[in-house]
């Protein structure tokens, strides 16, 4: 949610393994609504083409200001026991922009020669200028995180990140993620530094034309493996 804006995704019709296809959304949408004096408001609905085959358009959601970002991965594996269910069209991020006519398609950031992993799109996160997606790899779990930075009224991919020396990127990189300060945070609850399997959280900042980690964070306390970083806010 920003400011009156509500935000509600709909990928999936609940959280239980075994789904038939016939289980999911054919069309799912991301449903808008306002907020009045006298509650929440109904604002209308984005949406593919039906005939795309949209499995998980909605995945992800992020907005600032006047800006909507949705997450349209091509395929990913709802649960470790599914099949990797794909989309017909290409994965991409959808930004929206709304006017006084409501919220226009502005751009659509593809993942198409910019990461090899059909699940780009599976995290984003937005704050003014910066743009961050988290792209996953829905057979075998690898994931990437890109910054893009809009220029006028295009966004234009501007790094890849990369975490410092001493750390073994682990498959959750991403899934935490957010933005806020003129800095992008990504969580990794797999990641390994030394003998510590608990996971991370990396702050990057942009320094000159290029985003570097300025600052790793660890559990000071136990915290069983897997487990620190598996969700972030700023």
């Amino acid at each position: 949610i920003a400011r009156d804006v509500g935000l509600l995704g709909g990928s999936e019709v609940s959280a239980r393994p075994n789904l038939k296809d016939s289980d999911y959304l054919p069309c799912p949408r991301v449903y808008l609504f306002r907020r009045e004096s006298d509650g929440w408001k109904a604002e209308g609905a984005l949406q593919r083409p039906e005939a795309s085959a949209p499995w998980w358009f909605g995945a992800s959601l992020a907005i600032s200001g006047d800006v909507l970002v949705v997450g349209h991965p091509a395929a990913l594996q709802p649960f470790q026991a599914e099949k990797v269910r794909s989309s017909k069209e290409s994965p991409m991020v959808c930004v929206y922009r709304r006017s006084e006519s409501g919220w226009k398609l502005e751009q659509e950031i593809s993942g198409n020669g910019v990461s090899p992993y059909f699940g780009f799109g599976n995290r984003v996160a937005i704050e003014g200028d910066v743009l961050a997606v988290q792209s996953l790899n829905p057979f075998d779990a690898g994931a990437d995180v890109f910054v893009y930075r809009r220029a006028g009224e295009t966004w234009m991919l501007e790094a890849r990140l990369q975490s410092g020396v001493g750390v073994e990127r682990g498959r959750g990189v991403g899934f935490a993620l957010q933005g806020g300060g003129g800095r992008v945070i990504v969580g990794d609850s797999s990641a390994q530094e030394g003998e510590d399997k608990s996971g991370r959280v990396f702050v990057f900042e942009r320094r000159g034309t290029a985003w570097v980690e300025v600052t790793r964070l660890k559990p000071k306390v136990f915290c069983g493996p897997a487990s620190f970083g598996s969700a972030v806010a700023a």
